[in-house]
């Protein structure tokens, strides 16, 4: 299938200015209520300053509220960079599943 998994890590690492950050977006689904919820995750790497997950109205929501932090922190002056990662199965009380749009 084709489309694009609303999930990303990004990282800032900086060894002069002794910088190494993360940001994780995601756009979910809960499986059993199809309630759609923003969250991110960022902090130190080895450390997790802070996270957040804000039940939205609906994807459309949701996804500009995705690509809208991805550009602010892909943006020259916050200087994060896209790294791949592997999208595993949450062991979370409430199962979510990453949202996938665009699909054919």
């Amino acid at each position: 299938s084709t489309g694009k998994y609303l999930s990303c890590y990004l990282m800032n690492s900086n060894c002069s200015d002794n910088h190494n950050k993360y940001y994780i977006i995601q756009v979910l689904r809960n499986t059993k209520t199809n309630q759609i919820s923003y969250h991110y995750r960022f902090g130190r790497v080895g450390n997790s300053a802070g996270n957040m997950t804000s039940v939205v109205n609906n994807l459309d929501q949701a996804t500009k509220m995705y690509f809208k932090t991805y550009k602010q922190k892909t943006s020259a002056g916050k200087g994060y960079t896209p790294i791949d990662m592997k999208l595993g199965k949450s062991d979370a009380f409430v199962k979510s599943e990453v949202v996938k749009i665009g699909e054919t």
